[in-house]
């Protein structure tokens, strides 16, 4: 099944360094390697550092700027479907921050990584235990590899 994707960018952020297919494509290539069955909607966010921070603080109570947020509501029932459900979700990048913490990496290379970061996310990985956090970076550096060829 393939993930819809909305992909709105803020006019005062840096331009995105992939296309919306690239980033649709990489979506489709996780959700294939992942076995995903359920329908995904999904709305990307490209903003600010002011704007990720205000978010952050608003949803997370956490007052500080971070590179990604990812946010999935309850699986809502799709009306054209029996038993099917539609997973509502919103990721926010700041592509300052992705620009600025890339250390030798490109920027493509870095947006890419907390791309898949989030798309990991949203599909219940995380890095909070030890255990957790081995098993998505092993999961971010598979992917990351796969999404080499993607244009």
């Amino acid at each position: 099944m393939k993930a819809q994707i909305d992909l709105e960018i803020a006019p005062e952020s840096l331009p995105a360094p992939r296309s919306p297919r690239e980033i649709e494509s990489i979506c489709e290539l996780i959700w294939e390697g992942e076995a995903v069955k359920q329908q995904y909607q999904i709305s990307l966010l490209l903003c600010t550092d002011e704007e990720i921070r205000e978010l952050n603080r608003q949803y997370r109570g956490c007052d500080a700027v971070t590179d990604v947020l990812s946010f999935e509501t309850e699986a809502l029932p799709d009306s054209s479907a029996k038993e099917a459900s539609i997973h509502l979700c919103d990721i926010v990048i700041d592509t300052n921050r992705v620009f600025s913490q890339k250390g030798t990496r490109s920027f493509k290379e870095e947006f890419d990584a907390v791309l898949v970061h989030s798309f990991l996310h949203l599909l219940g990985y995380d890095h909070i235990k030890s255990k957790d956090k081995e098993q998505m970076e092993e999961k971010e550096e598979f992917y990351k590899h796969k999404i080499q060829g993607v244009n």
